[in-house]
């Protein structure tokens, strides 16, 4: 937990006390973090104990007001181990300028994600954000949230760390590419050949 923060800090994909991440420790607990605290400095005793029903069982802080995000995840995807909530910044400008980043363009990030999810603008961290998660959540292992940065999901912490940091990555050279000329998706009949291959 301690490394994804400051790799998420040092990527520069959270800024000052911004985003939140968990990880299953067994089928009625999760470990997460902290409401108002940087993530790139947590200590262990910083860290929050819920069962899955958001009521903390140890802890000295809150956890994050978008833990049922979190929380709605594992109620949903079994096999899903860990979420992680972030800000990067290409993400974040491409939503807000209503560009259409088109992922469906690279075929790695096609094989490694997956199709990207898109949820509308609502207020973070509000019953009306977790309730658009939810159907996302289901088919989806990264989701861009309106304004609001992305949310990925992996077996374990890294995975859905390293599924943030691929999203970011296809983010920026798809921005590049769109101020070099039109950007274009690949066909439909190599995505699902790319589908088959990921994960």
């Amino acid at each position: 937990m301690l490394e994804v923060g400051r790799l998420l800090w040092t990527r520069e994909f959270i800024a000052g006390t911004d985003g939140n991440f968990s990880t299953r420790m067994d089928d009625d607990h999760i470990l997460s973090t902290p409401s108002g605290l940087a993530k790139g400095r947590l200590t262990p005793n910083d860290l929050v104990v819920t069962n899955l029903k958001g009521t903390v069982i140890s802890g000295n802080h809150r956890p994050s007001s978008e833990l049922r995000i979190h929380l709605a995840a594992y109620r949903l995807r079994p096999e899903i181990g860990a979420v992680v909530h972030a800000h990067p910044k290409t993400v974040v400008a491409l939503s807000l300028a209503s560009i259409d980043a088109m992922f469906t363009a690279l075929p790695e990030t096609v094989v490694a994600l997956g199709l990207i999810g898109s949820v509308p603008y609502e207020t973070p961290g509000s019953s009306a954000l977790a309730s658009e998660m939810e159907s996302a959540l289901e088919n989806h292992d990264a989701i861009v949230m309106e304004r609001h940065g992305a949310i990925t999901l992996g077996r374990n912490l890294f995975e859905a760390y390293e599924r943030m940091e691929t999203l970011e990555h296809a983010a920026q050279t798809l921005h590049l590419a769109q101020t070099l000329g039109s950007v274009e998706s690949l066909p439909d009949d190599e995505i699902e050949r790319l589908l088959a291959l990921g994960h």
